[in-house]
């Protein structure tokens, strides 16, 4: 199968899930990988690939801007040239939901909670946009843990563990 893993990443995080993806699924299949920024929805295209796996940071009760939009573009070349993926599969990286913050006293803190909590269906209506042959499998969620302000924390130690999974139910 002809594999494209496309990506957005601030800190890096996500590069590194895109990358153990691409050395999973290698071995059995073509896989290219790249950064949403630096590839053209139509170019991907160009390849006839079989399946996408994309992800990306949540930032703040959302899926980064520079994703959302690559994918959106993705899925409207595909309808316009009357296209189906065969498969397609995505994964979130997020800062670790803490339960106290629906009550936090900051009404910004309180928002932000509230928005992360729907996040899921911000995925589920993007990952309808694309024509696929097969129903997509369920998001991968990955926590950064120890995140600062600035947001640069570290994947969850448990992050291989869970790709793994994930790429043998893609491969499923």
């Amino acid at each position: 199968m002809k594999i494209w893993i496309i990506y957005d990443s601030k800190f890096g995080s996500n590069k590194r899930v895109a990358a153990l993806m691409q050395e999973l699924l290698s071995p059995n299949h073509e896989v290219q990988v790249a950064y949403a920024k630096n590839v053209n929805p139509k170019a991907v295209l160009a390849t006839n690939p079989d399946a996408l796996l994309f992800g990306g940071p949540r930032r703040i009760g959302n899926i980064s801007y520079t994703l959302r939009s690559w994918v959106k573009r993705y899925a409207k070349t595909l309808q316009r040239r009357q296209r189906r993926m065969k498969k397609i599969a995505a994964w979130e990286t997020r800062g670790e939901m803490k339960p106290e913050a629906a009550n936090a006293e900051s009404k910004m803190e309180r928002n932000i909670y509230e928005k992360n909590l729907k996040t899921g269906e911000l995925w589920v209506n993007l990952i309808e946009k694309i024509p696929v042959e097969e129903l997509p499998q369920e998001l991968l969620s990955l926590n950064i843990i120890n995140e600062t302000s600035l947001g640069n924390g570290q994947l969850e130690q448990e992050y291989e563990a869970k790709v793994r999974a994930f790429i043998q139910r893609f491969e499923a």
